[in-house]
């Protein structure tokens, strides 16, 4: 019996080329005569056996083929890393929240200094910027400590305010569930602090009202960590701010603990489809408070929610 040659036992430099030209041999490379006429190729045949013409030409195949197994591995694992999208949660708040600092990876702090909620769309910009191919999961808005400086004795403004905010959170992330924090007290004596905290527990009801009416909204209570027996901790404010907005270290683990309870806990309301990769979103630039909104304002009388 016959042993048929491997091809490796032959030089790799013989590639079977069609042939281009009558006057050139494509297997040994020489002028003169058409590569059937060859008789280092007519040969090489011989010594193959009858398979000799197909592995001859095989080794061209091989040589054009040669990426094909990589490349095919490379298609794969870009589909499966466009199919494994991160899914996050975002803050939107003030510098309270900046002062948070790290509160998770699975968290993107969208926090803007100055932030209020007439300016979400700020935050709401800042958000997309910053998950870009990634799942929205939930989003935390914690604002009103600017917008009630603004407003000091006009509750019904800030309820307005606090109305059309969620109506934009909810049209840019349709699919996340949303939770809203109520507003921290204010540190310091006077008149003005009294009035200002007054107006705080105010639109802090009309915000638990709110979340009661919105499906999607979940009420945060970060304003009972401030209190304890009715008194605000004064400890779990910046000593150094005379302005009596900004929080401590020990206030800032308050907030945190608190958004972590609601970032923690389950959500029957996230499907994974409301980040699309281009990024589009539906701007509520116009959004305003419905006419039932409007006539439900709260009392500036109502005292809120009653601390330990």
């Amino acid at each position: 019996m016959k042993f048929m040659k491997s091809v490796t036992d032959f030089p790799g430099s013989y590639v079977a080329n069609a042939c281009t030209s009558e006057g050139y041999c494509s297997y040994c490379n020489v002028n003169g005569h058409a590569r059937r006429d060859c008789e280092q190729y007519k040969q090489k045949k011989k010594e193959l056996g009858s398979y000799g013409p197909e592995i001859l030409e095989g080794r061209q195949d091989n040589t054009k083929n040669i990426h094909t197994d990589e490349d095919d591995k490379e298609s794969i694992s870009s589909d499966n890393t466009n199919c494994e999208r991160e899914t996050v949660s975002v803050l939107l708040g003030a510098s309270n929240c900046i002062r948070l600092g790290h509160i998770d990876d699975s968290v993107v702090n969208a926090s803007i200094s100055g932030g209020s909620f007439d300016k979400i769309e700020q935050n709401i910009d800042l958000a997309f910027q910053k998950t870009e191919n990634k799942d929205i999961e939930k989003v935390v808005i914690c604002l009103g400590t600017n917008d009630i400086s603004r407003n000091k004795s006009d509750s019904d403004q800030i309820n307005l305010l606090v109305t059309s905010a969620v109506n934009r959170v909810k049209s840019s992330f349709p699919e996340a569930q949303i939770g809203l924090c109520n507003i921290i007290p204010r540190k310091g004596n006077g008149a003005q602090f009294q009035k200002i905290n007054e107006t705080t527990k105010s639109v802090n009801s009309f915000m638990k009202k709110l979340c009661v009416r919105e499906q999607s909204v979940a009420f945060v209570d970060i304003n009972d960590q401030f209190y304890k027996h009715g008194a605000v901790i004064r400890t779990l404010f910046d000593k150094n701010d005379s302005s009596g907005v900004h929080v401590s270290t020990e206030g800032a683990q308050r907030i945190n603990s608190k958004l972590c309870e609601f970032l923690n806990s389950p959500n029957t309301n996230f499907t994974v489809s409301n980040t699309p990769i281009d990024r589009k979103r539906n701007r509520s630039d116009k959004t305003t408070p419905t006419s039932a909104d409007r006539t439900s304002k709260v009392s500036r009388k109502e005292t809120g929610i009653d601390h330990d």
